[in-house]
């Protein structure tokens, strides 16, 4: 008699397929590493693309080749959330569960949504500038208008910021989305704003850190001597070194590693029949409500700097305190780092695209809590830089 007990063959593994629609800031490629490394480790096979082309059906491509493979769930953070609505209807019909991340995907039946309680943040960045100006003239940078996270940064910002304006001890001179997330027009904007409100500028308020720099930039250029307070969000690492040297007053580090092994750990959970864990209901503006885990952020300033990102190790001293130039221009940094991207995506078969850093639109119990701890320049396409690990 022959023993086949050696030719079992092993059953295949459990398949992840994770898909970032993304632009070039640095995060991403840290967050897409995370969640590889966790789900390998997790016992998950795992296909893992970043699509930094700004062309949407490149990752609809992507995703529909994944779920053709049998992955047996998906993680998106999706380059184009309307777009995104037929691969989902594709990936439930053919029982793949589905976790968006960062970006949440209105008006479809998704599993899970694994992102960011944005309106909490815009509020603790909101509350942040009122402390620092308290009376004056700011100007606030939104992020692009078709990115569907925006409003309830802004809303969430504008809770803090209104009743100061009602008062009349602030001022707003511009108030406008800023498309594709860009710096350069950004920068152009805020010049113009102020010049028109007779070179007076006290406070910005940037929805990240892409624009802040642009608002730094600008302040530069413009010779204001009064100090202006900026506000900016994701602690790139060029924000935190703006926070060293006085161009940047405050930013916002949330903790994205932690996120990304949140995001795996409910796609190995939806996989294997297990309930996954939440800590909030995330509503769209149909109803439909999806569960989903969301993480807040903290201030992040000059004096807690070492406290929150230093001795955590999430940036070494040297990286932020090294030596740096305080005239280091944004624009030309971006270009020049794109450029490095550009070739570096060559080589893996992409393309580079601009974009910000995109949050999640969610709305909780939480928000009722008090916030804790054009012209030329439009067609100017331009890419931001540093890394925002383990922390938007």
């Amino acid at each position: 008699m022959v023993s086949l007990s050696g030719c079992v063959e092993r059953a295949p593994l459990p398949k992840l397929g994770i898909s970032f629609g993304v632009g070039a800031a640095q995060r991403w490629t840290y967050e897409i590493q995370v969640m590889t490394e966790h789900a390998r480790a997790l016992g998950l096979d795992v296909d893992a693309r970043m699509n930094r082309n700004e062309e949407a059906r490149r990752q609809l491509a992507d995703c529909e080749e994944m779920i053709d493979e049998g992955v047996d769930a998906l993680i998106v953070v999706a380059r184009d959330v309307a777009s995104m609505k037929g691969i989902v209807r594709k990936a439930r019909a053919r029982g793949v569960k589905v976790i968006a991340y960062a970006r949440a995907i209105h008006d479809a039946e998704y599993d899970f949504y694994v992102g960011y309680d944005t309106y909490r943040i815009g509020w603790s960045m909101g509350d942040t500038l009122v402390e620092r100006v308290f009376r004056g003239d700011i100007a606030i940078l939104q992020g692009d208008a078709h990115d569907i996270n925006v409003p309830s940064l802004q809303d969430g910002a504008m809770r803090a910021i209104q009743p100061a304006v009602d008062d009349g001890d602030l001022r707003v001179i511009l108030n406008e989305p800023i498309e594709r997330w860009s710096p350069a027009l950004a920068k152009a904007r805020l010049k113009r704003a102020v010049a028109r409100n007779g070179g007076r500028l006290d406070g910005v308020l940037a929805h990240n850190d892409i624009l802040a720099g642009a608002a730094a930039e600008a302040v530069r250029e413009m010779g204001l001597e009064n100090h202006v307070s900026i506000v900016g969000m994701d602690a790139e690492l060029s924000a935190l070194r703006r926070l060293v040297r006085g161009e940047q007053d405050a930013t916002v580090h949330m903790d994205l590693g932690s996120m990304a092994v949140a995001a795996v750990e409910v796609a190995d959970d939806l996989i294997k029949g297990r309930p996954a864990s939440a800590n909030a209901e995330f509503r769209m503006p149909s109803g439909v409500s999806v569960n989903a885990y969301l993480v807040s952020g903290k201030i992040v300033t000059k004096e807690n700097l070492d406290r929150l990102i230093v001795e955590p190790g999430v940036h070494g001293r040297q990286d932020i305190y090294g030596d740096q130039a305080p005239g280091e221009s944004l624009t030309e940094d971006v270009d020049r780092l794109a450029d490095d991207d550009e070739q570096g995506d060559q080589e893996a078969g992409a393309q580079q695209d601009d974009a910000g850093v995109a949050v999640a639109e969610a709305e909780t119990d939480e928000h009722r809590d008090d916030p804790q701890d054009e012209e030329d320049q439009e067609q100017v396409a331009v890419k931001e830089h540093g890394v925002a690990l383990d922390g938007g």
